[in-house]
């Protein structure tokens, strides 16, 4: 089964995406916190990132450069959430290295249709 890491420091956020994602037959993790999140990509990594774009601990577009830098980094469909939707926000997480963009709130169909392939 595909694995999905979220990685939000809302648990409402982290669990609408859980109903999301199960209801697609993928597994998720979850992380409060980019370190974390990080942690868990080293250890095993997911084949899908959703991360949100606002998080503290780490500039969010430093985690993805991480991400990227692991063995198999280059592997995950990384999805980076946020609230802001200027050119300059979007065309940096994309030169990170996200795959996609997607705006907070996200509707069910707008995280399903990223995450489409995966359950294939």
């Amino acid at each position: 089964m595909k694995r999905v890491l979220i990685v939000d420091d809302s648990a409402v956020v982290r669990k609408v995406v859980r109903r999301i994602v199960e209801g697609m037959e993928l597994s998720i993790v979850e992380a409060e916190c980019c370190v974390d999140g990080l942690a868990m990509c080293a250890k095993e990594m997911p084949d899908a990132i959703v991360v949100d774009g606002s998080l503290t601990d780490m500039r969010p577009l430093d985690f993805v450069r991480q991400v990227r830098l692991l063995q198999n980094g280059n592997h995950p469909r990384i999805i980076f959430c946020s609230t802001e939707n200027d050119v300059v926000h979007i065309a940096g997480a994309m030169r990170s290295g996200a795959n996609m963009f997607m705006m907070k709130p996200f509707t069910q169909a707008e995280l399903s249709g990223r995450l489409e392939n995966l359950a294939a």
